[in-house]
């Protein structure tokens, strides 16, 4: 009982997060206030809320995928479903618009519209982020394909990743150019790839699997600490970046 009750903690604990799931959250809320009425388009969590203390958060999702969001947390924040198309929202509705980890998700020919469509509803700035499509990163998503596959793991979010295709580093630079924003990069696709095998390794023997719950949040918490900062909000992006974020203000 009392191991069940301090690992619930630590799963809890925001040091504790995966550490791509740690950096992009820790650096997205330097922009944000609690005072700002913030939506999440695509956004299933609430740990930015929480981090930052916003009031107004509101998350907005395709409703095609209906059954998939009924175990959604919604105390204190609203969940919207819409047509994947128009936000059902007025103009300048929000103060800040979120699109984190989406982008990969939306067919290619749909992706500048639906950046077009998230800039009118903001009011002040749109922030985007997914993972960086340089050649080596896709060819890198497609061996961790197969690998989990080949451990009979869940891997659709890879297999769309791959039919979509990750923003390519001419895409991303276009919608810079295109909208006036501002990018930087962050991470190391490897070091990712490497910690999502280590997360989903599990032992046959529970003591043992206990043992490596541990280990697998100290390795979190000592990198969210001393190592994340350092791959965090760089201008130049290399062959290995794991993720861009792309920042427009209205």
């Amino acid at each position: 009982m009392i191991i069940s009750n301090l690992e619930h903690l630590l799963v809890k604990n925001y040091y504790c997060l995966a550490p791509d799931l740690f950096e992009r959250h820790s650096y997205i809320s330097h922009f944000i206030t609690a005072q700002d009425s913030v939506l999440d388009v695509g956004g299933e969590d609430k740990i930015l809320k929480n981090r930052v203390g916003i009031e107004k958060y509101v998350t907005v999702n395709v409703a095609s995928n209906e059954e998939h969001y009924n175990h959604f947390d919604t105390t204190d924040m609203e969940n919207v479903l819409y047509d994947g198309k128009d936000l059902p929202f007025k103009d300048k509705a929000f103060d800040i618009v979120l699109c984190i980890d989406v982008l990969e998700h939306v067919p290619f020919e749909a992706r500048t519209a639906l950046i077009k469509e998230m800039l009118r509803v903001t009011n002040k700035m749109l922030i985007c982020s997914a993972p960086f499509g340089t050649q080596e990163h896709i060819e890198g998503e497609k061996l961790l394909y197969k690998k989990l596959r080949s451990m009979n793991k869940s891997v659709e979010f890879l297999k769309e990743h791959i039919s979509r295709g990750l923003p390519t580093p001419e895409e991303v630079s276009g919608w810079a150019n295109r909208f006036s924003g501002m990018t930087t990069y962050s991470g190391n696709f490897k070091l990712s790839n490497f910690l999502l095998l280590l997360h989903i390794y599990e032992a046959k023997q529970p003591v043992i699997n206990h043992l490596l719950f541990f280990v697998k949040m100290f390795i979190n918490f000592f990198l969210n600490i001393l190592v994340v900062p350092f791959l965090t909000g760089s201008k130049k992006y290399s062959s290995a970046t794991n993720r861009f974020y792309l920042i427009i203000n209205k």
